[in-house]
């Protein structure tokens, strides 16, 4: 039950990559400090559901490393009255650059059902490295990783993938992306489904863009083509829901609130 990890994947999972075509640049940022947003995470097992816990995302603007950055952060729990069965606190933090989002630091620590996880990045582009240091039941595993454009950390890749022009696919074309993921380069895909209406609960119905995707087997997926997802059509890309198969039922992933957007939310229908 990483819920943080499980989400954070999701939204990765969504975004369309135009590496190997034109380069990391960014054309629009759909996103400023003061962005705030809330999910709710559930867990399906046939007849019964589960709303077992939430995430929260949050971008504010820091003076580090000499220069101005966008300190993401990203926060997972489970509710207390569910501690008792898998207890869940997880915190992700990466500082990026304000004007093409590349990472510096990545910051991850993890307490999931009474076993600590922790991960450390440090972007090196003087050097062209990675540096990384990765804690499990209190054993670092230390690896230096070769730099290379378009390659992020898992919170930073969501953020600059809801920069890319989605307007030029076609429908069913597979695209790849490469992220670190538990200190190890990943590759991963994602495939274009088209747009349909979404309606999620006590939000609203919006426009989307939806995709299919990849999944890598692992202590939750059985990996797969597995999972979809659905973003805002508009410059928001926001992430309006996430559904996926694990190796018992389904887990959904449902914006519950969201406030400090740069653009209005065109997407969303009115009644």
């Amino acid at each position: 039950m990483k819920i943080l990890l499980t989400i954070l994947y999701f939204l990765i999972l969504s975004c369309v990559s135009s590496f190997g075509q034109s380069g990391c640049g960014i054309e629009n940022k759909p996103f400023e400090a003061g962005e705030y947003l809330e999910y709710n995470v559930t867990y399906d097992w046939g007849f019964v559901t589960l709303n077992a816990g939430e995430v929260i995302f949050e971008v504010n603007t820091e003076k580090k490393f000499g220069k101005d950055v966008y300190h993401i952060e990203g926060t997972g729990r489970t509710y207390e009255n569910y501690d008792w069965m898998y207890k869940v606190r997880d915190k992700y933090d990466t500082w990026v650059d304000t004007t093409d989002l590349s990472p510096n630091e990545f910051w991850r620590t993890a307490d999931e059902g009474g076993t600590k996880y922790s991960n450390y990045y440090t972007f090196d582009r003087t050097v062209d490295s990675i540096y990384t240091k990765s804690t499990a039941q209190d054993i670092d595993k230390l690896d230096t990783l070769a730099y290379e454009d378009c390659l992020f950390d898992v919170l930073s890749l969501v953020y600059y993938c809801r920069t890319v022009n989605f307007d030029s696919l076609e429908i069913n074309k597979k695209v790849p992306l490469v992220l670190i993921l538990g200190g190890e380069r990943t590759e991963i895909f994602i495939r274009y489904l088209g747009k349909e209406v979404q309606e999620v609960e006590d939000v609203g119905s919006f426009n989307t863009i939806k995709f299919s995707a990849l999944l890598v087997e692992g202590s939750m997926f059985s990996g797969g083509e597995d999972m979809y997802i659905w973003l805002t059509d508009d410059k928001n890309r926001l992430p309006i829901r996430v559904q996926a198969e694990i190796w018992v039922g389904s887990v959904n992933s449902v914006l519950r609130s969201y406030k400090g957007l740069k653009y209005s939310v065109i997407s969303k229908i009115e009644d």
